[in-house]
């Protein structure tokens, strides 16, 4: 059996096509739990009238990483997937990875590719996105270079997210991208280079901001901790040097805020990052001077270049 996990808050939009899109499956031995994450709207209403066997969880609004552990504590499954509730399979989707990792003992996990497409159609194939993804190379430093694997595309060993703990809920944003680190350390990952899942691209995504993102990585990468295997040297070097480029973006995001003082903190933290070295420390300098300065710095290098400092 496959345990497909769907997490959904306030989907009454997008809820019903995607259970659709997997109760298409040419693969029939699945088993799909709806999480509803305390919706107020009439998402659940929507998934109770739905025809065909769904099994429905219920819980306070605790966020997504919650509602999928929740999911994964009363699968049954012995494969666990997960769709986000907005997104779409292909009605090959789940066979296809079955048999990827029926036929793969020693992969634990495996993820596609993805059509990205919004109200205008399809857009672009998902893992485009990252051309220098290599498999043959190290996947935990792959990872920290930006490579994520589509979630929704996702299809892992029960017993093997049970071993890692599962998904991190103190982590607002980025708790996939924690998981992941956890299992590149103690798994092989497949890829299946086709689409077979398609991500909806809409205004009410919970994509967060840039700030926000480049926040919670520097929280996800100063907190990490596997629960368990352990970081080679090289891994623990390309988890620093993440680190401080993280550092580096969140303060490019305080500068534009005007918050100087975080984005001075920020700019010296990442020193030691060698290819933003002196555009870090120049900034970390420029933090120091007059607002007033800074506005003219500003508007002259607008005026030259049409952008801003950075």
């Amino acid at each position: 059996m496959i345990s497909l996990i769907i997490p959904t808050y306030n989907s009454s939009q997008f809820i019903k096509e995607t259970i659709s899109s997997a109760q298409l499956q040419t693969c029939n031995d699945i088993e799909i739990v709806i999480v509803d994450d305390g919706s107020i709207d009439n998402t659940a209403e929507i998934v109770s009238n739905m025809n065909g066997p769904v099994k429905i969880i219920r819980q306070q609004n605790k966020g997504r990483g919650a509602a999928r552990n929740n999911g994964i504590s009363q699968a049954k499954g012995e494969y666990i997937a997960f769709l986000d509730h907005d997104d779409l399979l292909f009605p090959e989707s789940i066979a296809d990875r079955v048999a990827f990792l029926e036929s793969k003992p020693n992969v634990g996990w495996v993820f596609t590719d993805a059509i990205e497409f919004d109200a205008t159609g399809d857009l672009r194939l998902y893992l485009d996105q990252f051309p220098w993804l290599d498999l043959s190379q190290d996947n935990f430093c792959q990872l920290l270079r930006g490579c994520f694997p589509l979630t929704s595309s996702v299809m892992i060993r029960s017993d093997l997210i049970r071993q890692v703990g599962g998904f991190n809920t103190a982590i607002d944003y980025g708790d996939d991208i924690e998981l992941f680190l956890r299992l590149f350390l103690v798994s092989k990952v497949g890829m299946i280079r086709k689409p077979l899942t398609r991500r909806r691209i809409h205004a009410a995504q919970g994509v967060s901001n840039t700030f926000d993102r480049w926040d919670s990585r520097v929280k996800i990468y100063s907190n990490f901790k596997p629960s368990v295997g352990k970081m080679s040297e090289q891994q623990g070097k390309a988890l620093k040097q993440a680190l401080r480029f993280a550092y580096y973006k969140l303060g490019e995001c305080y500068w534009e805020r005007n918050d100087f003082g975080a984005a001075r903190i920020m700019f010296l933290k990442s020193c030691g990052l060698a290819r933003h070295l002196v555009k870090a420390l120049l900034y970390a300098a420029l933090c120091l001077a007059p607002d007033r300065f800074i506005s003219m710095l500003r508007s002259s290098k607008h005026a030259i270049s049409g952008d801003s400092i950075g």
